[in-house]
């Protein structure tokens, strides 16, 4: 049975990827997980591909280990993995509750690691590995902080598993986006430190994200970016100073 698996493809980035792969890819099968059942049945009835709908609160440990035993238990190929689940919030880090800042480390990392490695011992040659990292990987971001060092993690976590896997034809891409028009904003600013960050400029659509996304990985590449604004983050992180870095998004966020 050959397969692709998506998190978070309840809403968003995760459901756009679960439509343009089930447009592209013959499967026998798409994966969709995420909390919100409901929600994943919608985004099932916009496949024409069979999907089985596994609603898991991925920032469980329990839940990701019962994930991998279904897994063992199955066994199916997988020929795509797309990590899309994670989460932010918005404020100054001392002010974000305890719970949130565990939640964004149990999704945004522990998940998505767990995640690659259960799937890899069902993954082959021509598999592919798609994980949702972002520019704010590349650059610290006062007020955004916690949820731009664990896409830090999922940047050099990808770039190394793409590196390890790529001898064994496994495609891994970080994809590195800018602000994309999805539930992540309104989630991010249901924080006491809402107003920390009020500026979202040269947002995205998610369908050309994940359009890019795609091809990115399916040209085997290191990284997807989308869009003047994330090609320009990733090229200034590279030649100016952290203090510029963040006095730069300091302006831009207010």
């Amino acid at each position: 049975m050959k397969i692709a698996i998506i998190t978070g493809a309840s809403s968003g980035l995760g459901k756009e990827f679960a439509i343009q792969i089930d447009r592209q890819e013959k499967l026998d099968e798409i994966w969709l997980i995420a909390r919100d059942r409901g929600a994943l049945s919608l985004t099932a009835s916009a496949l024409r591909t069979k999907s089985r709908i596994i609603d898991l609160d991925l920032s469980k440990q329990e839940n990701r280990d019962s994930f991998s035993n279904l897994l063992k238990t199955e066994a199916p190929y997988i020929k795509i993995l797309v990590n899309a689940a994670g989460f932010g919030k918005i404020g100054a880090t001392e002010i974000i509750a305890k719970q949130d800042i565990k939640d964004m480390i149990e999704v945004n990392i522990c998940a998505l690691t767990d995640m690659c490695l259960a799937a890899r011992p069902f993954m082959h040659a021509g598999s592919r590995i798609i994980n949702m990292a972002s520019v704010s990987g590349f650059i610290p971001l006062p007020y955004l902080n916690v949820y731009a060092a664990t896409k830090a993690f999922v940047l050099r976590f990808s770039q190394g598993l793409h590196d390890e896997l790529k001898s064994k034809g496994i495609a891994v891409t970080a994809v590195c986006p800018y602000w994309v028009d999805t539930n992540f904003i309104p989630v991010a600013k249901n924080s006491p430190g809402a107003k920390s960050v009020t500026n979202f400029p040269f947002i995205t659509k998610a369908q050309p994200v994940v359009q890019r996304a795609l091809c990115d990985n399916r040209k085997g590449n290191i990284h997807s970016f989308f869009g003047f604004a994330s090609n320009t983050v990733h090229v200034l992180a590279h030649i100016m100073p952290v203090c510029a870095q963040m006095a730069v998004w300091n302006m831009i966020r207010r």
